[in-house]
């Protein structure tokens, strides 16, 4: 830790934590600095109140005629040291009220999946606070509203028109969800469906989306199968401009679901653009060698990175991973983000 004295002002910068190998220095803008602040028993006070607003402070008497013929500098040392350690306690509680981490997991079903133990299993692997959904059905929405009624208790389903097999959307959270919002298609064919959560002191702005999927016949070739994708490219741009109207970047926000769209192609490349945040490629080099897709086209199956899990700098990525299972041709996307960022002098 480093040291100044006590005359001088309070140190720059209070070391909280190590995150990797990497030493993070807090700096809140209120704290004393010893470089241009004489630090007073009064500022240091007001630093603790600025940072964790629950602290109780009781100045210590003002020193008296007396104490000051004795010379004031046999007192004013522990004073300061009291105020300092209080300080320091309500940086490390601040520290660890911002350091909390929220799991998050998209995952599209196919809406002709029956295989509802591969979706728990997938689910329960994943762990995560919540979870959107895609591609759920009025029956497989009964199915994991009960079976997840311990653990994810706070259960929305919602669709369009019913005009199309993969329209709903889903969202399952261990929290509280509010704000629910429904999002019909400005283009393509499902919206998006938008919630927000609580977590840890801090308001975040979840929005599930489901892209126009690019359509591919069966048995189809490769060829067939890119020529598909580029020709939804319009639709896309259409409908992530309406995501985009719906969110704000200066926010928490987290934009997860099936964008059918690789990693390069406008949706992703406009939230990247917009500033958001790629969790999975944010810690794997080769994240789009690891597939979320499988479509089984001739001669080999087409195998793309399409599932996403997008958040704004609010966050830090700690963990991410797919998960695959049988019964849908997409795999389960779980990430881990840190809320709160260390602040940097």
């Amino acid at each position: 830790m480093p040291t100044a004295h006590w005359d001088a002002g309070f140190p720059l910068a209070i070391p909280i934590e190590y995150i990797g190998s990497s030493r993070q220095w807090f700096m809140p803008a209120f704290l004393p600095d010893a470089r241009t602040t004489r630090c007073t028993p009064s500022s240091l006070i007001v630093a603790i109140h600025k940072l964790y607003p629950m602290t109780t402070v009781t100045p210590l008497p003002a020193l008296t005629p007396l104490d000051r013929e004795r010379g004031d500098r046999r007192r004013s040392p522990i004073r300061m040291k009291t105020l300092a350690s209080m300080l320091i306690v309500a940086l490390a509680l601040a520290s660890n009220a911002c350091a909390e981490s929220i799991r998050v997991a998209t995952y599209n079903l196919n809406w002709g999946n029956r295989r509802g133990d591969q979706v728990l299993d997938a689910i329960k692997t994943a762990a995560p606070d919540v979870i959107c959904l895609q591609e759920t059905t009025l029956q497989s929405e009964r199915f994991l509203r009960e079976r997840l009624a311990d653990t994810h208790p706070h259960f929305h389903a919602i669709g369009h028109n019913g005009r199309y097999a993969g329209e709903r959307f889903a969202v399952a959270s261990k929290i509280e969800l509010s704000d629910l919002t429904f999002a019909p298609p400005t283009a393509g064919l499902f919206g998006f469906y938008s919630a927000r959560v609580n977590f840890a002191g801090t308001r975040i702005h979840i929005v599930n989306v489901h892209l126009t999927p690019f359509q591919i016949k069966r048995g189809g070739g490769i060829r067939d199968a890119m020529t598909a994708l580029s020709t939804t490219e319009d639709k896309h741009a259409i409908e992530i401009d309406a995501i985009i109207d719906a969110i704000d970047c200066q926010r928490p926000t987290i934009v997860a679901g099936d964008f059918n769209s690789i990693s390069s192609f406008q949706a992703p490349i406009r939230l990247v653009g917009l500033g958001l945040i790629d969790a999975y490629a944010s810690i794997h080099d080769d994240a789009d060698a690891h597939p979320t897709w499988n479509w089984p086209t001739r001669p080999l199956p087409l195998v793309l990175r399409i599932d996403y899990i997008f958040h704004t700098p609010h966050f830090t990525t700690t963990e991410s991973e797919i998960i695959r299972r049988d019964g849908s041709d997409h795999s389960l996307v779980v990430a881990v983000l840190k809320c709160g960022e260390p602040i940097r002098i």
